[in-house]
């Protein structure tokens, strides 16, 4: 039981390094497509479509 520590530790470190890694790509997946196409009405971005 006491071998499988080690490698558990090393998950629980690293794990949260691979969520921020994923936030960060999406964020610049996201300010591209808005580079490449733009936002278009900014009224219904807000969520109120007059």
């Amino acid at each position: 039981m006491e071998r499988y520590l080690n490698p558990l530790g090393t998950i629980a470190v690293i794990s949260p390094l691979l969520g921020l890694l994923g936030t960060v790509i999406g964020m610049v997946k996201v300010f591209a497509a808005i580079t490449a196409h733009g936002v278009g009405d900014p009224r219904c971005s807000g969520g109120r479509d007059l």
